[in-house]
């Protein structure tokens, strides 16, 4: 019997989009820094490998992991400034979405397992007006990332793997160790067109 769903954040409940980009290039501009393209470029592609080389988020080890690419001095003003502006990197409130989740938390305990900073993805459900249906928005500021199997061992926790489900939008991050582990999947894109799906429970 299913007794919680795991969810992944981006992609999965809120869909990412280039304009997103502008949060690191306003960072810059409030921190009195170069914005050009090249240096967005080198931020975006340190982020990128950030997993590669660590295996939690740490905002200070990610500031010198940017001076690192850019050759440059980055100051904490702008990582704060630059988190904060990721909270607002939402779409506009999603009415299905959130009939969707309320429906969910009725019969299941509904968790976020993001490979992000957990203060940051919870502002943006709390924009998104759907942070109140999770117990808890779980980050990996404060476990290992996925597709570690402690994070999931986390984020199922008092339930065995049997009785949860996880949902995501990449294979190898959200779908592939957990279907080891015995835990049901739903794999945004390929099981599923989206999370409003969900409503007709596709793991029964």
């Amino acid at each position: 019997m299913i007794k919680k769903i795991i969810f992944d954040l981006d992609n999965t409940l809120i869909e990412w989009k280039s304009e997103y980009g502008r949060a690191i290039r306003d960072a810059l501009k409030d921190s009195n820094m170069d914005s050009s393209e090249d240096l967005v470029a080198k931020l975006g592609k340190a982020i990128d490998e950030y997993e590669i080389y660590y295996d939690t988020y740490d905002k200070e080890i990610m500031r010198v992991m940017f001076e690192k690419y850019t050759n440059l001095k980055i100051p904490n003003e702008f990582m704060d400034r630059w988190l904060y502006n990721l909270e607002s990197c939402t779409p506009n409130e999603d009415k299905e979405l959130e009939k969707t989740l309320k429906y969910l938390s009725s019969k299941y305990e509904l968790v976020v397992l993001t490979n992000w900073f957990s203060n940051c993805q919870s502002k943006r459900l709390e924009n998104l007006n759907v942070s109140k249906y999770f117990k808890e928005i779980i980050g990996t500021d404060k476990i290992k990332n996925k597709p570690n199997e402690k994070s999931y061992e986390y984020a199922c926790n008092p339930y065995k793997y049997s009785e949860c489900v996880m949902v995501g939008d990449n294979y190898e991050i959200d779908i592939e160790v957990p279907k080891k582990l015995g835990m049901k999947t739903i794999e945004i894109g390929v099981d599923i067109k989206d999370v409003n799906e969900l409503r007709r429970e596709p793991w029964n």
